[in-house]
């Protein structure tokens, strides 16, 4: 799925045909185009990169930094459900560093040379440590986000079936977050493994004997990693460990909740004026809204991220030479960059989509944003509703 080829994703296409993302497909071989359906192909994604560039990004970023900056304010006053955001929100965060680096980043590092007509392009080794470092960190970050939405939805689960239960806790959590980023690095290790099995240029005009160890210890390290077959070993690790692991947890959060709610979990009571009490129906509202937020996070996050693992799984299954999926490929390239450039888009619109869910179902976030903004004291507008409730209080006096 991920490209550090000549031509990255969200590049507009020259051409609908030629190779594209590394796929080594003969332009001999591929089959016309219709040139309508190459411009559609050809215009669609930048207008949807443009837009998200514009309209989503500055959201994602800014409801992100503000669920991490409130919460970590108050951290003290922090639930489970709020630690499991905060990971979220971080992990949220790297993703769209690595989005706007490889919207904007690869075209930048293609055109930084001041190339001029008839020069060449640089070759793929100079952006090549910068695209696999993006790929990095966006799969440590896929993963800390997937596990913490999936202990999230257990933990919502437990707490509904066993409403005291001490495994739901803020100091679980927080231990269960480490543990999360730190298997995420864990899983990521064959992708580090891309950095030692990239192909490091030679220099031939050096002369002497170097030069030809080298090219002779560089074969047998490109040979040794075909062998290891890392690129194939890194989308598997993707695959199962990013995605079906945790939709698994979620699946099973899910049969769990639907069992609880089916049983009455409290002792019924007889119908009466005063036998329910104001903080049990505050309470049974504040467990509604919760499993209300975890739902619809993890629906929307899940959803959004399908069509990029479902993609995925189509390469891990034709990674060995398929002839028909290459000749499929080749007839179709613009229609087969612009799904991954909206899978793309799709897994970073989560990024954005999640804090705003949680701006708007959590109950008591806006009052501890509020509170945060007025405990700054470099804010204008703390000093303007501060006069104003000076002014209020002494027309009231």
């Amino acid at each position: 799925m991920w490209s550090c080829s000549r031509e990255p994703v969200f590049q507009p296409l020259n051409a609908c045909s030629g190779s594209e993302f590394g796929l080594q497909l003969q332009p001999q071989q591929s089959h016309a185009t219709p040139e309508g359906l190459c411009q559609a192909y050809n215009y669609s994604l930048p207008v949807f990169t443009i837009t998200f560039l514009v309209a989503f990004l500055p959201l994602g970023l800014f409801y992100n930094l503000s669920l991490v900056f409130v919460n970590l304010h108050h951290r003290a006053s922090m639930a489970a459900l709020d630690i499991y955001f905060v990971s979220l929100a971080l992990a949220n965060l790297l993703q769209l560093l690595v989005a706007v680096g490889q919207m904007l980043g690869t075209e930048l590092l293609w055109h930084r040379q001041g190339l001029g007509e008839g020069s060449e392009l640089p070759s793929v080794q100079t952006q090549l440590p910068t695209c696999l470092t993006l790929f990095v960190i966006f799969s440590i970050s896929a993963l800390a986000g997937a596990y913490s939405l999936a202990l999230l939805s257990l933990d919502a689960s437990l707490a509904a079936a066993l409403p005291r239960n001490p495994m739901v806790s803020a100091h679980n959590a927080r231990h269960l977050c480490s543990f999360v980023w730190g298997g995420a690095l864990l899983a990521v290790f064959p992708a580090f493994l891309l950095f030692a099995c990239r192909a490091e240029p030679t220099n031939s005009e050096d002369g002497g004997g170097g030069s030809a160890y080298d090219n002779a210890n560089n074969s047998d390290q490109m040979l040794d990693c075909q062998r290891l077959q890392i690129r194939r070993l890194v989308d598997a690790v993707d695959f199962f460990a990013g995605f079906l692991v945790p939709l698994l947890g979620v699946a099973v959060s899910f049969m769990l909740a639907c069992r609880i709610h089916r049983r009455p979990l409290r002792p019924e009571r007889p119908p009466g004026p005063h036998n329910r009490s104001l903080e049990e129906d505050e309470e049974e509202a504040a467990e509604a809204a919760t499993f209300r937020l975890v739902r619809l996070t993890v629906v929307a996050h899940f959803s959004l991220w399908t069509l990029y693992y479902v993609l995925l799984l189509f390469y891990l299954i034709t990674a060995h030479d398929d002839k028909e999926a290459a000749e499929w490929l080749s007839t179709r390239p613009g229609l087969h960059r612009t799904l991954r450039g909206l899978a793309l888009l799709m897994a970073y619109s989560s990024s954005c989509v999640t804090p705003i869910i949680y701006r708007c179902l959590r109950i008591n976030f806006s009052s501890k944003l509020d509170n945060t903004l007025s405990a700054l004291h470099c804010c204008p507008w703390r000093r303007w509703s501060g006069h104003a409730l000076e002014r209020n209080r002494a027309e009231v006096l």
